[in-house]
């Protein structure tokens, strides 16, 4: 039901795109519809939720909130730090170049988002409960899933990749139109964010939060928030839009490699090639019967 919602709110923002915008000036207008039907779904979706899965809801106390955001907050922080460096980008790519460099570099981050949206999100977000349940009742079941999510995420965002990279000129002209050719070098680089930010997810959201890691987490994410704005300042002024993706591209790989560092550190050996081929092997055999 929440799917359904959240479909009709957002193709009554694109129909409100549509029928209000009129001149480049009312850009203004795509910001409030954009925020106004995220908080109508939101509303709507607890209407539901309420009405007829909860009917006899009663709210939490203080004190259960109260703890459950002291439990929160070093994730929330993390949150607000990831938030800060993605549209940080932007914003200092602004500050360097000229307008057309901004839209070349938004136009290939946006057919990245896009794919990571569709492809991997929707499996790393179900993915999450069902792994923080077995971590807490049967660790080493819940470590093994995360090593078969490690597998499976390569498996299936290294062919996006490198498709990606290889056809980022057919991508770009089809989708964006000939006039942003400039944007094939962004999408080229960006094109390695499906696989990096696959398995940032797996072991950073799935396995160093599950581990209960809540402060390498943060940590982690702060050094990578101040590393991208060094980098950014650094390489856009330079490269312009190409500078940018270089320097969110470096943040993604020291995220990604710094949460494997974690989960080592806690006795977690993600490259456990016995164990891939047991699974694998098992897997054949399964079939084969």
């Amino acid at each position: 039901m929440t799917a359904i919602l959240n479909f009709i709110v957002k193709l009554a923002f694109t129909v409100g795109i549509f029928a209000f915008l009129r001149d480049r000036d009312q850009y203004i207008l795509v910001l409030l519809l954009s925020s106004g039907s995220q908080i109508l779904a939101g509303c709507l979706a607890i209407c539901y939720a309420i009405r007829d899965l909860v009917p006899d809801f009663r709210g939490p106390k203080i004190s259960k909130i109260i703890d459950q955001l002291k439990q929160g907050w070093t994730v929330f922080i993390s949150s607000v730090f990831v938030n800060f460096y993605t549209a940080s980008n932007t914003v200092i790519l602004g500050f360097f170049a000229a307008r057309e460099n901004v839209g070349y570099f938004t136009g290939g981050l946006k057919i990245v988002q896009a794919i990571q949206a569709l492809v991997f999100y929707p499996l790393a977000q179900a993915a999450y409960p069902h792994i923080a349940k077995l971590m807490k009742e049967q660790r080493e079941k819940g470590l093994a899933y995360i090593k078969k999510m490690t597998l499976v995420t390569a498996a299936v965002t290294i062919p996006i990749s490198l498709g990606l990279m290889v056809l980022a000129p057919v991508i770009v002209r089809i989708i964006l139109g000939s006039e942003f050719m400039p944007s094939v070098y962004v999408l080229r680089m960006l094109s390695l964010f499906p696989f990096v930010i696959g398995l940032s997810n797996v072991w950073g959201i799935q396995g160093v939060l599950n581990l209960n890691e809540d402060r390498a987490f943060l940590r982690t994410i702060i050094i990578g928030s101040v590393l991208n704005l060094i980098l950014n300042f650094t390489l856009a002024g330079r490269l312009k839009e190409d500078g940018t993706s270089l320097s969110w591209l470096f943040t993604e790989i020291y995220i990604t490699t710094a949460f494997f560092f974690v989960m080592r550190r806690s006795g977690i050996e993600l490259f456990d090639i016995a164990f891939y081929k047991n699974w694998i092997h098992s897997g054949l055999v399964s079939r084969e019967v």
